[in-house]
């Protein structure tokens, strides 16, 4: 889903990032920090970004609302697809969308184990994959992986 913006289907000069996991916590935030430096965004989650896209356009940053699943191949080339559309380029991908399963391995299934490694190393390759097309294309392009100290 993408919100209307007076920016579609137009190339913006405006410096675009996409962030991942953009509903709660540090995606949040990162994206209002993101929005506070001028930067038109991309919030993506599995769920609503309403409260975040609520926030950073009180700020004034230009924003839609991309949800889908960063573990599917053909949700990543549908998100990528509706940005480059929307806003015509990608400065920044933030690849913070990450999921855990905090308890002793003998208690978590083979299945929870799968979607961790779904979401938390094949989504950022898709990503990376995705947009970085992108930036190589336009010959610039920044990408910020998050991870959390429960990985180690």
């Amino acid at each position: 889903m993408t919100c209307p913006s007076t920016l579609e289907g137009m190339e913006t000069t405006v410096r675009v990032a996409v962030v991942t996991g953009s509903s709660q916590g540090i995606g949040r935030r990162t994206a209002e920090v993101l929005a506070g430096k001028g930067y038109a965004l991309a919030l993506n989650d599995i769920q609503s970004t309403a409260g975040t896209l609520e926030s950073v356009r009180r700020s004034g940053a230009e924003a839609i609302e991309v949800l889908g699943d960063v573990s599917s191949e053909a949700d990543v080339e549908r998100i990528a697809g509706t940005v480059g559309q929307h806003y015509g380029r990608v400065d920044v991908l933030v690849n913070n969308a990450g999921i855990s399963f905090i308890r002793p391995a003998e208690d978590t299934g083979a299945a929870e184990w799968r979607r961790v490694l779904e979401v938390n190393l094949t989504g950022p390759f898709l990503l990376c994959r995705a947009f970085g097309k992108m930036m190589l294309a336009r010959g610039e392009g920044a990408i910020v992986n998050v991870a959390s100290v429960a990985g180690l």
